[in-house]
């Protein structure tokens, strides 16, 4: 091997062990195979795993790319390398009993070659193919040497330039995991401080909307310990009934409250039976019929005729069809509210039974927020007195009858609630 041939090599190695990006190494590869070997084309080839080649960098003597190149090389010679796994040197393919009368040959004109192969710890990686077209024997077998030297550079760069690749999609794949869990690490902190402001809130609301009764029940009750009407039963009652509406309103809140945290731990308990659906209804219109209703607000129960049995928890659908009377009775001011039950049920095997009022309505796109705990949508959007509970319970419970309850309702046109339950 020449000096300035070895100089030049060593050259390249040192350029090589610097270049650490894939694409621009393989194409300055390729343009010191050409020149060094003085060759009018060069290819690098790459081996896939299935067996097929993919042509990474195809340049003329000027450094233009070639097109079409798959067409522009001899694949026997290729193969032939490929499968021995060593060098090989054609001084003029269209006189060489073993080559001159292969296709691609014939058709390219093909005189000069020399192609090495690219070897990784006696694997094939891919193959240097440089040819000559104007003249045969342009190469030797000295020239081998020289190229093998420049593969085996080109195959430790590229095996760097692999790992280089794969340890940064390693240090990205594993800066965007980071990133993500502290993403999820400051969203939990988030929903952590948001779930503590909200507990704080609620907390508040439930010693609010529970002082508040029990303070007006306190004052009735002196009252009438006191005795101060005398003789005026007309008041005594008044406030007796402001005692016992007090009474039941600190009731519900309870119950909705004790009815949630049942959920929470898992032991919110429903006990099906057989129910005579058109009995426990009237049931519970002449329970709430006898509560007070704004004067203008009329109570009414609409069954269609012989409803089939139900099968439910008759206690739990008490708490569901009290919740919904009471919303009811608190958005509406006139008109009527109705206890209904129809056995054009949209779900098989099931029977509707639902409240409906003439009250405030609800914005079609907060029927599902009603549903939500802590969620009391009113006729300007902004929260209610309450602890916003009821509707969620309702939703829960009726769940778990399989069933599902849904609202139909507009803005000013009053409201329509309705679940299902399952024929017995």
């Amino acid at each position: 091997m020449e000096a300035e041939t070895l100089e030049k090599l060593l050259e390249i190695g040192k350029h090589l062990s610097r270049t650490r990006a894939l694409e621009p190494l393989l194409r300055y590869a390729m343009e010191v195979a050409v020149d060094l070997m003085d060759a009018e084309f060069g290819y690098l080839v790459w081996l896939n795993e299935d067996g097929s080649l993919t042509f990474r960098v195809c340049l003329d003597q000027d450094g233009n790319d070639i097109p079409t190149p798959n067409g522009q090389v001899s694949h026997t010679i290729l193969e032939d390398v490929i499968q021995q796994k060593s060098p090989l040197v054609v001084y003029d393919a269209l006189s060489d009993p073993e080559f001159q009368d292969s296709e691609s040959v014939m058709n390219l004109q093909l005189r000069s070659v020399i192609c090495v192969p690219l070897l990784s710890k006696g694997d094939v990686l891919g193959v240097l193919y440089v040819e000559n077209r104007s003249k045969g024997s342009v190469f030797t077998e000295d020239d081998i040497r020289p190229l093998e030297f420049l593969a085996s550079q080109v195959t430790v760069a590229i095996e760097n330039a692999l790992l280089n690749e794969e340890l940064e999609q390693r240090i990205a794949e594993r800066t965007a995991e980071l990133e993500q869990a502290l993403q999820q690490v400051e969203q939990s902190l988030e929903e952590a401080v948001e779930l503590d402001r909200m507990r704080t809130a609620f907390f508040a609301m439930v010693a609010h909307d529970v002082r508040a009764p029990l303070t007006t029940i306190s004052f009735a009750l002196d009252l009438l310990r006191e005795d101060i009407w005398n003789d005026s039963q007309d008041d005594q009652r008044e406030w007796l009934n402001i005692a016992i509406t007090m009474s039941r309103h600190v009731e519900k809140l309870t119950d909705d409250f004790l009815s949630l945290l049942s959920a929470e731990i898992g032991e919110l308990v429903v006990l099906p039976e057989r129910v005579d659906l058109e009995e426990f209804l009237l049931q519970q219109y002449q329970i709430n019929r006898s509560i007070a209703w704004p004067q203008e607000v009329d109570f009414r129960l609409d069954m269609d005729a012989d409803l089939p049995d139900v099968r439910c928890d008759p206690v739990r659908i008490q708490q569901v069809i009290t919740n919904l009377l009471s919303n009811a009775r608190k958005h509406t001011r006139q008109g009527s509210v109705t206890l209904y039950a129809r056995r054009d049920s949209p779900d098989p095997g099931t029977v509707l039974v639902g409240v409906r009022d003439t009250g405030i309505g609800i914005a079609k796109g907060d029927h599902q927020r009603v549903f939500r705990r802590f969620e009391q949508i009113g006729e300007t959007g902004k929260r209610k007195n309450g602890l916003g509970l009821g509707l969620a319970i309702c939703q829960e419970l009726v769940r778990r009858h399989n069933g599902r309850i849904w609202v139909e309702s507009d803005l000013g046109e009053g409201a329509d609630f309705k679940f299902t339950l399952p024929v017995a």
